[in-house]
């Protein structure tokens, strides 16, 4: 197996451990990457980078980005990517893009970096980005299960299976023992590895100076200098603080071997990353028998407490440290250490036979999700459930009486309830239910809880459409046909008269719905993640809890992320289509393509799904128009809005000349109405969410 591994520091430890660990499990392996500092490795070089600087590292990543194929070489003909880092993955994913034959792309992220957890447009825009780049990979594989549980299950929008890669020790064969300790005082305190955490220098260093005699602080690895006032000053002003330069893997015995503590503890990124990470010298001083100091309340001190290992401080830490130290026996440290090396080997280091398993689960096939439970077989005669929920739809109504069965009113005002009723009094199998939510996710759950019995399928009429004779039976029909647990159909937008055809022009375009499946009708059917709601197997509604009421718009496909995910499957007929009437006037389209926006957002958020380029595009249309109104200032600021403006009035006006009807003219101020709206109610949800989260 040939592997390509991309890397975000080329001169990076981590980067050598997996390259060795990848050649041990059979591989071969090629590495590229940037590099911070000069070019030691005998690598693919991309180029240096600095720690902070981000536009600088953004900078080099489009430069990769747009010059991939100079290193065709090295990927043309790779059976995987592995890419270090969300940076690595622009670059991988551009890449894979390139080859004939596409590699396995496997995403490694062993840090959350902070800016991914801003709470702000920054981060919810880096977030998507990942997720949108993520979607191409086929794995993701992470060092600890808090990164995990608190990032990719709670904020990210990446939705992969997820392989644990805790940061063990690797080594072909025993691990040295560690050479007998001196017994203490001084307690000699071991901090090797990534020095990068300004506080644990000053806390290590205040203990130091208050108990001369008692503690040592050996200090071993490389200084991040960007993250200290003046790194060297501090150390060498503190009696009792040495620090004796980077080391080697062999040298980890001998190392760990003359302290009688490591300081597992990291608040570089104090809340955040350094809470959920377990860094290498965790596993380091487990291996050679250094009791463990960790932080309270994050996952190192999790991490060694289920062991029944190591010593935990308390707040304020430098009090804590130097209490524990003064209160320390021989004979207490004897049962620390006697505790240490009670735990296997194993929990610290891997060898052969996992780098071999490391390998083979970078090409394996992920499992499908197991099956649903079977739904209960359909009855005979199949009864169908036909519900239209509506309100004040008094001129649509009681045209629709031939498909209906529960009309579920939210409070017309318009006359609707008059007829509605009416018409359940003349047609037995007509029924009026009140829908108090006015919503339809609300009425379609009330009609199903009421009604849902006595029937195997349920039907969803919009009084806003026209539908064909047959619909049902041609719905019932591919449901038999398929097997399908969900039938959506495609609609196409009809308008009587001005401003009204416009909207429905837009819509039916690609300028106005982005080439959705649903939208476009095909002659052939095919299976789909979401269309048209149309008809659906009870069984597998309430399997799935049937639409969530606190979703007004964008209830169907969020209720098809549940059924997907259930594994009910999804079918787009062919065998018939709808006519869905638009909004007749600018500020009602306006309105409801507002609400999408903040429709669709919330289901990004709630299932931490990955947009797609059709629904990110019009996301750029507020900033756009911020933009606009720098222009005054900066005259270059206007023209995204400019083009964009541009695109849908240029559209608007093809389309009334293609079809010879000057009132078309309007569809592109139609579909600029929807793409504004759109935007505008995508990042109002977003502010809101951000709101809720702060709070």
């Amino acid at each position: 197996m040939r592997i390509l591994y991309l890397t975000h520091d080329v001169n990076d430890p981590t980067t050598a451990k997996r390259v060795a660990m990848l050649s041990a499990g059979g591989a071969s392996v090629e590495v590229a990457g940037f590099r911070r500092g000069p070019a030691r490795a005998a690598m693919t070089d991309l180029g240096e980078t600095h720690n902070g600087k981000f536009l600088q590292r953004i900078g080099m990543v489009l430069r990769q980005v747009r010059n991939a194929r100079a290193h065709e070489a090295l990927f043309a003909n790779v059976d995987v990517i592995l890419a270090r880092n969300l940076e690595m993955l622009g670059i991988a994913v551009r890449m894979r893009s390139l080859c004939e034959t596409k590699p396995v792309l496997v995403y490694e992220c062993l840090d959350i970096h902070r800016l991914l957890l801003r709470n702000d447009l920054i981060g919810s825009a880096l977030r998507l980005l990942e997720g949108w780049l993520s979607r191409r990979a086929s794995l993701l594989i992470t060092s600890s299960p808090a990164f995990t549980r608190e990032y990719f299950e709670n904020r990210s929008t990446v939705k992969l299976p997820t392989l644990l890669l805790e940061n063990k020790v690797f080594s072909l064969d025993d691990p040295a023992v560690a050479p007998a300790r001196p017994s203490g005082p001084p307690w000699r305190i071991g901090w090797f590895g990534a020095i990068r955490c300004r506080k644990s220098l000053d806390i290590l260093c205040e203990v130091a100076r208050a108990n001369p005699g008692l503690v040592e602080i050996i200090i071993r690895g490389r200084p991040a200098y960007d993250q200290f006032a003046d790194y060297d000053a501090q150390v060498n002003a503190t009696p009792g603080v040495t620090f004796h330069g980077a080391y080697k893997s062999e040298d980890l015995a001998a190392l760990y071997g003359e302290v009688h503590f490591s300081w597992a503890i990291d608040m570089f990124e104090e809340g955040l990353n350094s809470s959920w990470l377990l860094p290498n010298r965790l596993y380091e001083g487990g291996l050679y028998d250094a009791v463990p100091l960790a932080a309270s309340n994050v996952e190192t001190s999790r991490f060694i407490q289920k062991l029944g290992i190591g010593h935990t401080l308390g707040e304020p830490k430098a009090a804590s440290l130097t209490a524990f130290l003064r209160g320390l026996t021989a004979e207490h440290y004897g049962m620390l250490y006697s505790q240490s090396v009670a735990v296997p080997h194993t929990t610290w280091y891997i060898g052969q036979p996992e780098c071999v398993e490391l390998v083979n689960a970078l090409t394996t096939p992920v499992v499908a999700p197991a099956a649903p439970e079977p739904l209960p077989p359909v009855t005979g005669h199949a009864p169908v459930l036909v519900v239209i929920p509506c309100l004040n739809e008094a001129k649509n109504i009681e045209a629709l009486v031939e498909y209906l069965i529960v009309i579920a009113d939210g409070g017309s005002t318009d006359g609707t309830v008059v007829i509605a009723s009416r018409l359940a009094q003349k047609f037995p199998s007509v029924h009026y239910l009140h829908n108090p939510k006015r919503i339809q996710s609300a009425a379609l759950n009330l009609a199903v809880a009421t009604f849902g019995d006595e029937h195997d399928y349920l039907i969803r009429i919009d009084a806003h459409a026209h539908y064909p004779e047959g619909y049902c039976r041609d719905l019932m029909d591919e449901a038999h046909e398929t097997g399908a647990e969900s039938v959506v159909v495609a609609m196409r937008t009809v308008g009587h008269h001005g401003f009204q055809q416009a909207a429905a022009a837009a819509q039916n375009s690609k300028l106005g719905n982005g080439g959705s499946s649903h939208r476009l009708a095909s002659g052939d059917g095919k299976w789909v993640d979401h269309g048209h709601h149309a008809l659906m197997r009870i069984a597998a509604y309430r399997a799935v809890g049937g639409y969530d009421e606190s979703f007004t718009h964008n209830e169907d496909a969020e209720l098809d992320v549940r059924l997907r995910r259930a594994g009910y499957r999804i079918w787009l007929t062919a065998r018939t289509t709808l006519d869905y009437f638009p909004r007749a006037n600018p500020i009602a389209l306006f309105r409801q393509y507002r609400q999408y926006g903040r429709g669709r957002l919330r289901n990004l958020l709630k299932h931490r799904e990955k947009p797609k380029l059709r629904q990110m595009l019009p996301v750029a249309v507020l900033p756009a128009a911020a933009l606009f109104m720098l222009s005054p200032l900066v005259g270059i600021a206007a023209l995204p809005f400019l083009l964009w403006a541009g695109l849908c009035l240029g559209y608007g006006a093809l389309l009334a000349y293609r079809a010879k009807q000057p009132t078309l003219a309007m569809s592109g101020p139609a579909a600029m109405l929807m793409h504004g709206g759109w935007s505008l109610g995508f990042w109002e949800g977003l502010l809101d969410a951000m709101t809720a989260r702060r709070a």
